[in-house]
């Protein structure tokens, strides 16, 4: 005699990070924004943000203006970071390379500028 088996429920896909990086869900606001850049990381409290500004343009940028710095994120599909800015909610942002995935988002480059 064999085990008997119940039918299962589908959940659906397993939710996964996105590549360029993650913002908060509804429930959390996180307290400070992460760029991740190839040799360093760099953090800075969402109180210290004072501005951004998307442009759509090949490729598109997101200025954000920080306490005495200047943060520029190049790539593709960046509303989505501006969004998730406009909410309080972006975590932390990844540079991705040149190599992206059409009808995706992708960070490009990230450069911070002292001001």
């Amino acid at each position: 005699m064999g085990l008997k088996q119940h039918p299962v429920a589908d959940k659906g896909p397993i939710p996964t990070t996105p590549d360029w990086g993650s913002s908060a869900d509804y429930s959390t606001r996180p307290v400070a924004l992460r760029f991740e850049v190839p040799d360093r990381t760099v953090s800075y409290p969402y109180a210290a943000l004072m501005r951004w500004e998307w442009k759509f343009s090949n490729p598109e940028l997101l200025i954000i203006t920080a306490v005495r710095s200047l943060i520029t994120i190049r790539g593709h599909g960046l509303d989505v970071l501006r969004e998730a800015l406009d909410a309080g909610r972006l975590q932390h942002v990844r540079e991705q390379g040149m190599k992206p995935v059409l009808g995706r988002t992708h960070v490009h480059a990230i450069t911070i500028e002292a001001r």
